[in-house]
């Protein structure tokens, strides 16, 4: 183990704490529920999006996703990063099947796409001829 495990195995450790205090104070007990609502996944997928580049510059990503769980807490959404990070490779595995939709059928029914696309390559990023694709 080295010292950067450690770190990250405590600062795991407070978030899932601080996730649950949270969730006692407000009297919401913490999500174990797979069900995500269509507000809770958009705010996962903004957050996400505005935090893309620390997300891409940072190997051992656990800091950046304890920011996206503070902004869900703050809309009253009580998850782990785990939940997280595990519904975050859900939508990724989703967009490359709507990506692939797109680019053969011209068409795809998946709800957030745009989100994901926006997130992960901003509002003209790479893949916005499929943005523009899905609408026609």
């Amino acid at each position: 183990m080295t010292a950067n495990d450690g770190h990250t195995s405590i600062a795991s450790a407070a978030a899932a704490a601080a996730v649950a205090a949270a969730a006692a104070v407000s009297g919401t007990p913490l999500s174990n529920s797979t069900h995500w609502s269509n507000e809770e996944t958009k705010l996962l997928i903004k957050t996400w999006g505005e935090y893309r580049d620390s997300f891409a510059e940072i190997k051992r990503n656990l800091s950046v996703w304890n920011k996206v769980l503070d902004r869900l807490l703050n809309a009253g959404f009580f998850r782990s990063v785990e939940q997280c990070r595990n519904r975050w490779k859900f939508l990724e595995s989703k967009y490359k099947t709507a990506a692939q939709e797109i680019e053969s059928m011209g068409r795809t029914t998946w709800e957030f796409f745009d989100d994901m696309d926006e997130a992960k390559y901003g509002p003209k990023g790479s893949k916005s001829h499929l943005r523009r694709r899905r609408h026609s």
